[in-house]
């Protein structure tokens, strides 16, 4: 942003003046603004300050250092149309999916914790998916894939991620598992004695 300052011409654009956790929504307190050339093609992928308020209310969809500039993909509307939440699930790639999941997908959310997996979620859709590599600026952006859930399954999966290991798995079309009567999987379990 440095470089970018030295022309004469400029716009302000939106800044995180916090460190700001993926699915987190926005209030006021967490912009800044700085300015960048107005002829700047990258300019036009960023949150102008002028766009500020409107965004405040909105889901953030990767996470962001303090000082990393906003750009306009980051940005989901909390609500998903439906009356669902929208929310934001940090994990690794290798555990949704490789990383390929697509918006639209139907997915199951699985929690492994101490040797034992259960079913958190099932069923739920997938309403974005952010760049996984690197961002606009080419810096490497968390991979978080965001989700519309009720508030029940909300709260199961903000539970399983400070829990264990989190998995999240596309549905091919099975039947949804009953959450009540799934049956958790113990690895290490020793078979019965004889």
């Amino acid at each position: 942003l440095a470089v970018l300052r030295s022309n004469e011409a400029t716009v302000d654009v939106a800044v995180a003046a916090t460190d700001i956790a993926a699915g987190t929504t926005l209030e006021l307190s967490h912009f800044d603004e700085v300015p960048v050339p107005a002829d700047e093609s990258l300019a036009a992928r960023l949150l102008p300050a002028t766009g500020i308020e409107q965004a405040v209310g909105k889901l953030v969809v990767r996470p962001m250092d303090a000082g990393d500039p906003i750009l306009l993909s980051d940005l989901l509307a909390v609500d998903s149309g439906d009356g669902l939440r929208a929310m934001s699930i940090p994990i690794e790639q290798s555990r949704a999916v490789s990383g390929l999941l697509t918006r639209g997908d139907t997915v199951d959310i699985v929690l492994v914790a101490d040797g034992v997996a259960t079913f958190v979620a099932a069923g739920i859709e997938v309403l974005d998916v952010p760049s996984a590599e690197t961002n606009a600026l080419g810096a490497r952006s968390g991979y978080a894939p965001t989700v519309a859930v009720d508030s029940s399954q909300a709260l199961r999966i903000a539970a399983a991620l400070d829990t264990g290991d989190v998995h999240i798995i596309r549905s091919t079309g099975a039947q949804d598992p009953d959450l009540m009567q799934s049956r958790a999987i113990d690895e290490t379990a020793e078979g019965p004695s004889e």
